[in-house]
């Protein structure tokens, strides 16, 4: 584009902070920041708002924080600056800026209570969370989604009152799915709990039965409690159903270089 001169536009930027983000490339997302001011975009929401994600993304909050007390905010700019807070896991700041978001007239969305409830189960904040998805009902009469219900299944499992998070799953107005039963699996694993831990499994194995990820879950559960011979059952099952764990991959900026972790 600049060797033939075309004028990068609103979109240029927020595909181009988006990359940098997806990619946590902060370096290369500073200069493209610098581009922005020197085409006097700064001022732009729809970009100011990319530059905050991009930032959150690459773990500077400080710069996000930044951005969002210069841009004209509306309700994308409360919520990209909540979202940074909560994947750094500043659940009370999120808190904090949740409520001064309401104080300052701007109305929460379902985004909002997703990304703030997803900072208190990060943070452990059990009361504040229950009292953010209880407001999100009776105060703002906005339905609670899967995502809802699944911040607050991790909340409770986290704080190991695995029977409350068990009857939430429950009660949900629809069926839960399989990530939900995985985060209560997972709970499970951290408490070493055996038999809700076997119960979960059955539901996931149905909902995705090649995903192997439940198996490897339940097998660190029977390991924990000695039970090698449940461990080699299970793999044997693994070996007969054709499952296999998911490769994880992350990217880093190192040195101006995007490296690429895979687990």
């Amino acid at each position: 584009m600049h060797k033939e001169k075309t004028s990068p536009n609103e979109l240029t930027w927020i595909y181009c902070l988006s990359s940098c983000g997806t990619l946590g490339a902060l370096g290369q997302g500073k200069k493209i920041h610098s581009c922005i001011i020197e085409c006097g975009y700064e001022s732009n929401t729809g970009v100011g708002n990319a530059l905050i994600n991009m930032y959150s993304k690459c773990g500077a909050s400080m710069e996000a924080f930044a951005v969002f007390n210069d841009v004209r905010q509306d309700v994308v700019s409360w919520n990209a600056m909540l979202s940074c807070f909560s994947q750094l896991g500043h659940g009370k700041r999120s808190i904090e800026l949740f409520e001064q978001m309401q104080e300052e007239g701007t109305k929460p969305d379902e985004v909002t209570f997703l990304t703030v409830l997803s900072a208190c189960s990060h943070a452990g904040l059990v009361e504040e969370g229950s009292k953010v998805f209880k407001s999100m009902i009776e105060k703002h009469h906005i339905l609670p989604l899967m995502g809802h219900y699944g911040c607050m299944v991790d909340l409770f499992g986290k704080s190991g009152d695995l029977d409350v998070a068990e009857d939430l799953i429950y009660t949900m107005p629809f069926r839960a799915s399989a990530l939900i039963w995985m985060t209560l699996l997972g709970a499970c694993r951290n408490l070493g709990e055996i038999q809700r831990g076997e119960m979960a499994l059955n539901y996931i194995s149905l909902l995705e039965p090649d995903n192997g990820a439940p198996y490897i879950l339940l097998s660190n559960i029977y390991a924990t409690n000695g039970r090698w011979n449940d461990v080699k059952m299970l793999r044997e099952t693994m070996v007969q159903r054709g499952v296999k764990k998911r490769p994880r991959c992350n990217m880093i900026e190192m040195n101006h270089e995007i490296h690429r972790l895979s687990s």
